[in-house]
């Protein structure tokens, strides 16, 4: 038993003496920084959640556009359908008879049409067949010949010179049908003279 409590004193002795060489600073510092991390642990964790939760967004495509079939039709098919005013006018002697006149009303014509000016030479033909001329009777097939498009100041005789006139009035686009009667008349004069001679000759031989 005096061994033992020999042993045990120089143990505890041997404690006294570590515990003796840690300075009462050490121990403060120590205290102090188990303390700080003790208290800095709870934020940190929560803000590493935080982080750790959070996904940022992604932007979103925008939808590709897609245009309806009849928006489609609308855009493909461009409107080449231009109104103009037509009236008709007969020139009888050098000068235009205001009495076999008619006013002029819409007519629609197709610019991408490369024919579109024989085209509507002939439907004012025949829109104003049968218009009563007077003493000359109604406007008939006889003297399509003798008509063309224009107006009292000039004549269209093609396309090029049709356009030109349509481009230089961008409002109140007019074109009429004229009939020449003075060219009319004179070739009915030519035929009826041509007659008469074939039939003298006939009766000569």
């Amino acid at each position: 038993m005096t061994k033992q409590k020999e042993a045990l004193m120089r143990a505890k002795s041997q404690l006294m003496s570590k515990q003796s060489t840690v300075s009462p600073h050490q121990l403060v510092s120590k205290e102090i920084e188990i303390v700080k991390s003790s208290s800095q642990a709870p934020y940190e964790l929560a803000k590493r959640k935080r982080v750790s939760a959070f996904t940022p967004k992604q932007p979103k495509k925008p939808n590709a556009f897609k245009p309806s079939p009849a928006a489609a039709s609308k855009r493909t098919v461009p409107n080449t359908s231009i109104p103009v005013q037509c009236g008709f006018h007969v020139q009888v002697k050098g000068r235009f008879v205001s009495e076999f006149s008619r006013h002029p009303k819409a007519q629609f014509i197709e610019s991408n049409n490369p024919n579109f000016h024989n085209k509507l030479l002939a439907e004012l033909r025949d829109k104003f067949k049968g218009h009563d001329l007077g003493l000359y009777g109604p406007f008939s097939k006889t003297h399509y010949p003798f008509t063309h498009l224009g107006t009292k100041k000039s004549g269209f005789d093609n396309r090029k010179f049709f356009m030109a006139h349509l481009d230089a009035h961008a409002t109140n686009k007019q074109i009429d049908l004229i009939l020449d009667y003075d060219d009319y008349a004179k070739s009915c004069a030519q035929g009826e003279e041509d007659e008469s001679d074939t039939s003298s000759s006939d009766e000569e031989t």
